[in-house]
């Protein structure tokens, strides 16, 4: 007799710089769920799969090197993952700031968007075809779903009655997605990876799920026009605004429109054995930013964007027992930063530091939210996760010793300025070439202005992340 199979789909939200947590969640998860699935199969009371992921900005990065390790088999060793590379060793601030993008006098970002370039195409871009089998633990029919803002959006037009009125009102759609396999499918949304042509795709698609509005570039997007002319078809409106058998665009951060891409998950749920965990290192109440000057302005209004792209009360009701709309078949967990030995108010990520960019400063500040989510991940295995309405544990692999906090990270004021010296260097020289040749003197007094530097360093040393 087969034993009972418990499909995973994950959700996982954006996170800027603290995708370095998801990326301790994901490592753990993994190896303890590859391990579970190599016990003979008679000592397990259940098999567990992972049958779906779904991410936004950050999240949706990670989804697609968990898709990379999957096609490869997983063959990872503890702190050595493409997760732990990408987001712990390889992307900083300093990368980050370099010039190399300026050199043909164009700025399309405040950052250089070419580090997170060459940590994709090294991350994701060796690929061309998975192996012939995929490891015990991921569903034959796996998907991988990444939300993308588009820019140009799809145009609709409806035709109102009104007799005085002789125009449409016209609505338009900012929200896209990139759908992987790793089997072909009857849906042509569905991008297949067993090929060079659908990895590249995914790099693609990933640069562009994490692209922080006007933090890094927009990535141009083209695909196939027929994929988005019947994206309403249940209401039979038609978008006006494409031409042509291609529909281009500027794709960036898909936290802006769907930062938690639940309901691309729940449409795949078929019953009390699908179980949803979520993954968000930003679950928590956010303080409202009381500043008036422009960089709080700028920070508050893309907060109140995420927010309002987060508000899904009819998407998540269903999950919600004792809702009027709950549905037995939908269980969803949640894994969120714990952090010991803090209180309530305190930080609970690194990276959560200057608007969630703080993880970018020190591979420090990255490597304590990784070993956070994999602690915090531990702790969910073996205490929380257990099938709904019994006491089994999903996955019942021993969780291994406990696995230590480290100390809370943070460096002294002489590294802040060196690691902060070619951000401002950058920022001046993105000035200037916005506002036009020989203006280098007014440059260097907007940039003193912005007051970009101290504003980091306050909002680090509120942190404890300086060293005082």
């Amino acid at each position: 007799m087969a034993n009972q199979q418990i499909n995973l789909h994950f959700v996982l939200g954006g996170a800027v710089s603290a995708g370095a947590y998801t990326a301790g969640v994901l490592d753990f998860l993994i190896d303890r769920l590859k391990e579970f699935m190599s016990m003979p199969e008679t000592e397990r009371k259940h098999d567990v799969k992972i049958k779906s992921v779904a991410g936004a900005s950050a999240g949706g990065m990670c989804g697609a090197i968990l898709a990379n390790g999957i096609a490869k088999g997983w063959p990872y060793k503890p702190n050595s993952s493409a997760m732990y590379k990408a987001w712990v060793e390889e992307i900083d601030i300093q990368k980050l700031s370099g010039l190399s993008d300026l050199k043909n006098g164009k700025v399309t970002s405040l950052l250089n968007g070419d580090p997170i370039q060459k940590i994709a195409k090294d991350a994701l871009g060796d690929m061309e075809k998975q192996r012939a089998k995929l490891p015990d633990f991921v569903h034959k029919d796996f998907k991988l779903i990444l939300s993308i803002t588009n820019t140009k959006g799809l145009s609709y037009a409806v035709n109102f009655i009104n007799p005085n009125v002789d125009k449409p009102y016209f609505i338009t759609n900012h929200r896209d997605y990139f759908k992987f396999c790793f089997k072909k499918n009857d849906d042509p949304e569905y991008i297949v990876l067993n090929n060079k042509s659908g990895w590249n795709t995914l790099q693609n698609a990933a640069v562009a799920t994490g692209a922080f509005p006007i933090g890094l570039p927009p990535v141009s997007i083209s695909r196939p026009s027929e994929l988005y002319k019947n994206r309403l078809k249940n209401t039979g409106l038609k978008p006006f605004n494409i031409d042509g058998e291609v529909f281009t665009y500027s794709g960036i951060d898909g936290g802006t429109v769907d930062n938690e891409p639940l309901d691309q998950v729940r449409k795949l749920i078929k019953d009390e054995n699908d179980l949803v965990i979520f993954i968000d290192p930003f679950p928590s109440e956010r303080k409202e930013n009381k500043g008036d000057d422009i960089i709080n302005q700028l920070g508050r209004l893309y907060t109140v964007f995420r927010n309002q792209s987060a508000f899904k009360p009819n998407e998540i009701e269903p999950f919600i027992p004792g809702t009027d709309n709950h549905q037995s078949k939908f269980n969803g967990f949640f894994i969120a930063p714990n952090r010991p030995d803090s209180d309530k108010d305190d930080l609970q990520v690194a990276g959560g530091a200057f608007n969630a960019f703080g993880g970018f400063f020190h591979q420090s500040f990255r490597q304590y939210d990784y070993i956070l989510g994999k602690r915090n991940c531990q702790k969910f295995l073996k205490d929380h996760f257990k099938i709904p309405n019994t006491d089994n544990l999903v996955i019942q692999s021993p969780p291994g010793e406990e696995i230590e906090p480290e100390l809370w990270p943070s460096i002294s004021r002489k590294e802040f300025k060196i690691i902060t010296k070619p951000l401002t260097r950058r920022i001046r020289k993105v000035i200037r070439l916005q506002i036009g040749g020989g203006m280098g003197r007014i440059a260097s007094f907007i940039t003193r202005f912005l007051k970009i530097r101290k504003k980091i360093s306050k909002s680090f040393s509120v942190h404890n992340l300086i060293s005082k």
